[in-house]
């Protein structure tokens, strides 16, 4: 065909208006969701953290993505493609038209100068089928109020590329677009059926909006109309929802009195403690050693070690006896004490919270330190009182760490809680006998403190519809079916219990950390274990091993079990960048389905709190069922991510809620369910092993 008026077209565009103003060119996603022009990539990328959701429409391809600049110089996205007209399995019309999963990932190798262009080389679908796979390097500069783009592809994106946004400053948000589409889409997997063979690429041209948190963009290539519409979230922004139900700080309800009388009269003692426990503080204890006042405490509600541990010091300052030279506060974790602060300047806290002394200069007089469990061991001995009243249940709308709606918590002094979580969802993708398979339920969970360090935990749900019982293919895994029976777990009992464990928790030396299990872990498996972690103080590393000893259950009854019995252990080495919240993981040993190898995860947790990583998974497991094969197994993979739910509501809470995605429901490089993973717990409650100065939040 000729191309010859729309190529005079396309150059007009692209050299036009050179000389107009200039705006800030936003990198914006293509039709794949990777950063782009409309169907090509540039070498943009979004700010570090910007997160992106969308849908995109490029007949035949109705695709879902996400992406995320996971790191200053790293973009990283996923798309779910349906192609219409193609069947999915071959004599199964319920599945319906063929889906794929594909991953692509962007790499800035050089930033734009005055003079230089920016240069990214990036890589589309390497993993899985890779139905859609290129690679390419583009180049891009800014020209007046153009963004100039160059590049080469090969695969899917064959030959040289190139395009142009036009961003002057009185467009407002919009931008017109123009590229050299070099895909050639005969030569897509199922391209005669789908229709795609009938698509010529060439000159395409379109108009975009963009505003702060969201965008779209209508483009036409030869003749063929797309549209992409998306979400964006900057995962940098410390909070997205202001903290406007948040309980005032406390206000002292009285005059202080001098240290011997408030010590001789256990009134003034109760008050404080009271004081403590009505802001929700737990595992309260107090210590007298003349002038100086020590406590220990706990909190399950707040977020930040720094914010709970200045709440409690702006309590005792303004609540407790006249007099005090220094305050000491230990903070517990699971009835560990991990964090301990030291104030020696009280009249400079005082100051602080009248607002007269900004945190810089108090932060002088304030040590903040790794708990010794002897010395705190000695100070709970001199504990000034042993209260075992408690309070009326406090009843608080609240995010449970599985829950994706709204949950009621009910929780008395000494940790017990409860927590309803009304409706929940587990989803499964591409089963042959559905693309969607899902379970809506409802959940209810208990724990409770039983002693020192010892909590019985537990929890229950009851399907309230689901069509997973619709699955009618088998597991066809030469592997044990660890996972990949997972159907049968979801559809086998309507009601069941998922976990009933008794957890003892241990500090048994200043950088070690120890935890002891029993019970049913999870729905599939129940044993005894447990993990030691070893976490050097002021370092960015730790090591834990887990062993545990397990059972498979039996999907049909509440507690019985299959005759499949294994012993995993895993040791862990982590590894931390704390200036860009990086984790990295190695892991190696055993895993559930008697399969040795490792696996390494990396992650990383924005200033929001949003944490996002991937996995991937090498065992001698070799998993030869499709889409491994004899000559390359299948190797377990995919990503994950958390969002801690104090960042879009209004009150703080520290419950998460979160999500993982493999690209298949497989049983090689399994890990069981941990019963409460010591690293996360010491780790999220240790600020100085994250992006977090301990005085984050100080008091507010």
């Amino acid at each position: 065909m000729s191309t010859s008026p729309r190529r005079h077209r396309g150059t007009a565009i692209l050299f036009c208006c050179l000389y107009m103003p200039l705006m800030a060119a936003w990198a914006e996603p293509s039709l794949t969701g990777q950063s782009g022009l409309i169907s090509m990539p540039d070498a943009r990328i979004e700010p570090d953290g910007e997160l992106r959701v969308g849908y995109a429409w490029d007949d035949p391809y109705r695709t879902f993505w996400g992406s995320v600049t996971l790191l200053p110089s790293l973009e990283v996205s996923g798309r779910y493609t349906r192609i219409s007209h193609v069947q999915g399995f071959a004599n199964n019309s319920k599945y319906g038209d063929y889906k794929d999963k594909a991953f692509d990932a962007k790499w800035m190798a050089f930033e734009e100068t005055d003079w230089l262009p920016q240069v990214a080389i990036g890589t589309q679908d390497f993993l899985g089928t890779q139905l859609f796979g290129a690679n390419y390097i583009a180049f891009s500069k800014r020209v007046s109020a153009f963004d100039l783009t160059l590049g080469y592809g090969t695969d899917r994106l064959s030959g040289v590329f190139g395009g142009a946004r036009f961003k002057p400053d009185w467009l407002g948000g919009a931008a017109l677009l123009v590229e050299r589409n070099t895909i050639d889409y005969a030569a897509d997997p199922f391209a005669a059926e789908s229709g795609a063979a009938e698509r010529k690429g060439g000159w395409a041209y379109g108009l975009e909006y963009r505003d702060r948190l969201w965008g779209a963009q209508l483009s036409t290539t030869d003749g063929q109309w797309q549209a992409n519409l998306f979400l964006s979230l900057p995962l940098m922004a410390p909070e997205f929802v202001p903290k406007i139900n948040e309980p005032a700080p406390y206000k002292p309800t009285g005059p202080q009195v001098p240290v011997d009388v408030w010590l001789a009269d256990a009134s003034y003692q109760r008050e404080l403690v009271d004081a403590l426990l009505k802001q929700g503080f737990r595992n309260v204890r107090l210590a007298l050693d003349g002038t100086t006042l020590r406590a220990s405490i706990s909190n399950g509600r707040i977020t930040r070690v720094g914010r709970a541990v200045g709440r409690a010091a702006r309590t005792i300052v303004l609540g407790g006896p006249k007099g005090l030279e220094r305050i000491e506060i230990t903070y517990l974790a699971a009835d560990m004490p991990l964090l301990s602060y030291q104030f020696q300047d009280i009249r400079g806290l005082e100051l602080y919270f009248a607002g007269k002394l900004p945190l810089r200069t108090l932060r002088n007089s304030v040590a903040v330190y790794n708990s010794d469990p002897d010395y705190f061991a000695f100070v709970v001995r001199e504990d000034l009182l042993d209260f075992d009243d408690k309070p009326d249940p406090a009843i608080e709308g609240e995010i449970t760490e599985e829950s994706k709606v709204l949950a009621l918590r009910t929780e008395n002094t000494p940790g017990s809680s409860l927590t309803w979580s009304p409706v929940q969802l587990d989803t499964f993708f591409n089963d042959p006998s559905g693309a969607l398979r899902y379970d809506v339920y409802t959940r209810v969970s208990a724990s409770r403190q039983l002693g020192d360090g010892l909590y019985a935990s537990g929890s229950a749900r009851a399907s309230i519809y689901e069509n997973i019982s619709g699955v009618t293919q088998p597991s066809n895994s030469l592997l044990p079916h660890v996972r990949s029976d997972v159907a049968e777990y979801k559809s086998g009992q309507r009601v069941r219990v998922d976990r009933l464990l008794l957890n003892q928790f241990y500090k048994p030396a200043k950088e070690w950390y120890a935890r002891g299990s029993a019970g049913y872990y999870e729905e599939m498996f129940a044993g005894a274990g447990g993990q030691l972690l070893y976490w050097p103080e002021e370092r960015n590393w730790a090591f834990d091993i887990a062993v545990d000893a397990l059972r498979q259950r039996d999907p049909y009854s509440a507690f019985g079990f299959r005759d499949y019995n294994t012993l995993t252990g895993i040791a862990s080495l982590h590894y931390r960048l704390p200036e860009l919240g990086v984790t990295a993981t190695l892991r190696a040993g055993r895993f559930l389905a008697k399969d040795d190898g490792v696996r390494f995860e990396l992650s990383r947790r924005f200033d929001s709190g949003v944490e996002i990583g991937i996995w991937y998974t090498m065992t001698n497991g070799d998993d030869i069922t499709s889409p491994g094969s004899p000559s390359n197994p299948y190797y377990d993979k995919g990503f994950f991510v958390t969002i801690p739910m104090s960042s879009l509501l209004t009150r703080d809470t520290r419950s998460t809620a979160g999500m993982a995605l493999s690209p298949w429901s497989r049983d090689v490089g399994q890990m069981v369910v941990s019963p409460s993973d010591l690293y996360r717990l010491v780790e999220f409650n240790r600020p100085n092993s994250m992006k977090i100065d301990p005085m984050t939040g100080f008091g507010r």
